[in-house]
């Protein structure tokens, strides 16, 4: 299945270490940040109080493959991997040209009003993610 959406970054001096290359808190904040806007995007979700659903991030793993550096663009790829009842994962590719810099998942529960618990994922929601990526069996 092909990644459905790209986000592109420019690597900024704040986001190096002290190794001169991309640390790993400025890797997560790219993938955060495309995260959001995949969500929004894909199923119209919005990070405001006016949201018809919210959110929680209950598992995320990342694995580095090679270092970036100051000036790099960095080109977050995003896909919906697996809905299930309570949850769906969305997997990341994170880019510099045509090198793999770092793969990861998020497993993201939907929650109801009181968000202490998850509740099912709802059927608009799944529905226009399904039709975002183009795979009605997902």
């Amino acid at each position: 299945m092909a990644f459905s959406h790209r986000e592109r970054y420019r690597v900024r001096y704040d986001d190096l270490d002290t190794y001169r290359h991309v640390n790993n808190k400025a890797f997560i904040t790219y993938i955060e940040d495309a995260r959001g806007r995949y969500l929004g995007e894909a199923a119209g979700f919005s990070h405001h109080g006016d949201a018809t659903i919210d959110v929680m991030i209950v598992h995320f793993s990342i694995d580095y493959r090679s270092q970036v550096h100051y000036g790099d663009e960095v080109v977050v790829e995003t896909r919906c991997s697996r809905i299930g009842n309570r949850s769906f994962t969305l997997e990341h590719r994170v880019n510099v040209g045509n090198r793999l810099a770092a793969e990861a998942e998020s497993i993201i529960a939907t929650l109801g009003e009181e968000k202490e618990r998850a509740i099912p994922v709802p059927g608009t929601f799944a529905a226009a993610i399904r039709s975002f990526e183009g795979d009605p069996g997902l």
